[in-house]
């Protein structure tokens, strides 16, 4: 005697079957699909000033220039430095209270 798996003794295991297999095959199309889709796996894939980047396409690399920046504190300073020297002159001969005698 002849034992079946209980998954297709009946006419829904025999359902759930098919579903299961065109489930499988569809993952495995879509599996391929995206494989064959990429451009590129690693760097050597791409030509001369391209890089594979994380979505697997070759992007070209940027350079970055670098930018030198001047800060002139100068005026800065002679403000600051004036204004402490006003204001020390203020505290200094200002006008006083006259004291009461």
């Amino acid at each position: 005697m002849k034992r079946t798996p209980k998954l297709f003794s009946t006419e829904r295991g025999n359902a759930a079957a098919v579903v299961l297999i065109v489930v499988i095959i569809i993952i495995a199309v879509v599996w391929i699909v995206l494989l064959v889709g990429r451009e590129c796996t690693n760097d050597s894939d791409c030509g001369e000033g391209y890089y594979c980047g994380s979505d697997n396409n070759c992007h070209e690399h940027h350079s970055i220039e670098k930018t030198v920046i001047q800060n002139q504190y100068d005026r800065a300073a002679y403000i600051i430095a004036f204004a402490l020297i006003v204001g020390a002159l203020i505290l200094r001969f200002g006008k006083q209270p006259k004291e009461k005698k």
